[in-house]
């Protein structure tokens, strides 16, 4: 059975993989570990999570989970928005020509992080908008969560 290792950026973002991932992938065979909320910086020797990310601290821990978990079986992705972006991301300067083209952007940006990484079982997902804009596409879909 195929594990995945799931960092999100915020806790929406956790949520969703928690409530509606999990149990998604569950019935396919995939065993979906607590999302966990990805490293954006150390202050004062404490890792902070969520929100705003440099890239090194979100690397270190992506690159210290997989240390721990070698086997073939487990894969490693992420839940991060394209929005703010932090500067020190690799690829980031060879995607100004790409402004125009913003799928063309991410899959640059995706295609840079999955080399830096270096490890075929991780696979970036880099979200072209925020994700909690996606829950507003269609607001009647939410209805079935609200009494009022």
């Amino acid at each position: 059975m195929a594990r995945v290792y799931l960092w999100a950026e915020g806790q929406t973002e956790q949520t969703f993989g928690d409530i509606v991932l999990r149990p998604y992938l569950a019935t396919r065979g995939v065993y979906l570990h607590k999302p966990m909320l990805i490293a954006h910086a150390r202050k004062k020797g404490r890792i902070h999570r969520g929100g705003g990310r440099k890239y090194e601290p979100m690397r270190n821990d992506i690159k210290r989970l997989m240390a721990q978990d070698k086997n073939q079986d487990a894969f490693f992705t992420t839940m991060i928005d394209l929005y703010a972006i932090h500067s020190d991301f690799p690829g980031l300067d060879d995607t100004e020509k790409l402004r125009h083209d913003p799928v063309a952007r991410v899959e640059h940006l995706e295609e840079a992080w999955r080399t830096d990484i270096a490890d075929g079982r991780f696979v970036p997902f880099i979200q072209l908008h925020e994700y909690e804009a996606y829950l507003f596409t269609k607001p009647d879909a939410l209805a079935p969560f609200f009494e009022d």
